[in-house]
């Protein structure tokens, strides 16, 4: 089964995802804390992450730029209410972006489709 870790500080954002991801049948681990993503990758292993841009002070974007230094794996989709801020995400080596609002199944097939991209066996964490 194909795991996803959801970074945002919104509780709403984060029942509203969960609960998307589910009925697609993945597994989910949501968290408000960006300061503990690495850990939470180690632990939780994730194929994908999802994470705010705007996380109440922190930049998404430079949160992105470091799991991409530290890990081959998983792929990192930001979003965002911002579209201005989703213009950049190339910029910070994610591998997407779904904007806010979303519809569930274009969130839906967006996820498919990066899922599809995803070596299942190829997780590594650097040290």
């Amino acid at each position: 089964m194909k795991r996803i870790l959801v970074i945002d500080n919104d509780p709403d954002i984060l029942y509203a995802v969960d609960f998307i991801l589910k009925q697609m049948n993945l597994e989910v681990m949501t968290t408000e804390n960006a300061s503990d993503v690495q850990t939470d990758i180690n632990d939780f292993k994730p194929n994908l992450i999802l994470l705010d841009i705007l996380l109440g002070g922190v930049d998404g974007r430079l949160i992105c730029q470091d799991i991409k230094l530290k890990n081959r794996s998983p792929l990192v989709i930001l979003f965002s209410a911002n579209e201005k801020l989703l213009k950049t995400y190339l910029d910070y080596d994610a591998d997407g972006y779904i904007a806010k609002p979303f519809d569930i199944k274009d969130f839906s097939n967006k996820i498919t489709n990066h899922l599809s991209k995803t070596p299942s066996k190829i997780f590594r964490t650097i040290a």
